[in-house]
């Protein structure tokens, strides 16, 4: 999934040591006009969410600020308005929504967007580990689709490519179930 290797890792202070690559190009939101990065991008994530390793649960995810629990919600509750309520109370509404899905967590990137996915030797690959989590793959691809602004177009060919790459085909009611997993995500992520 990535080009660096680990040089170091320490958790008390969630430090994480890796290789520096002199010449990379992160992709940009332009890339995803082609179909080629599209689909490569397409094979790698579905290739990261059903490989067999096993990610700690991360609390401190980009959308950590919807989780009452987390760090992140408790920095910024101080400074919301009491209107905010009505957007909170909407995303906690769509939280359970998601949650009736009871789909399996699967390893996550986290932070999945065009600058946390570089350009090296013709070969697309994943850097910035630090929120990978197991999570709903809706998840990163909605993170995907918002912050990389895929136009419809460019998500309909990802997904199509992501529904056949790899050893496991996923069935059509599945990727139905995924859409509407990702539709619910999109407007969460534009928040975050």
């Amino acid at each position: 999934f990535t080009p660096l290797e680990i040089i170091g890792y320490y958790s008390k202070h969630n430090l994480l040591i890796t290789q520096f690559i002199p010449q990379y190009r992160s992709l940009t939101q332009d890339d995803f006009k082609n179909p080629k990065k599209i689909i490569a991008t397409a094979k790698l994530v579905k290739k990261l969410h059903y490989c067999t390793k096993k990610f700690k649960k991360n609390l401190e995810t980009p959308l950590a600020f919807v989780n009452n629990t987390s760090e992140s919600f408790k920095k910024i509750k101080t400074i919301l308005k009491k209107e905010d309520d009505g957007i909170l109370n909407k995303i906690n509404i769509i939280k359970a929504i998601l949650a009736s899905f009871e789909v399996p967590e699967q390893p996550s990137h986290g932070d999945l967007h065009h600058g946390n996915l570089i350009e090296l030797n013709n070969k697309i690959q994943l850097i910035d580990w630090e929120v990978s989590s197991m999570e709903d793959p809706a998840y990163d691809i909605a993170r995907l689709f918002c912050v990389s602004d895929l136009s419809e177009e460019s998500r309909i060919l990802f997904l199509e490519h992501y529904k056949h790459a790899g050893n496991i085909t996923l069935p059509a009611i599945e990727i139905e179930n995924l859409k509407q997993r990702i539709r619910l995500l999109i407007p969460i992520n534009f928040l975050s």
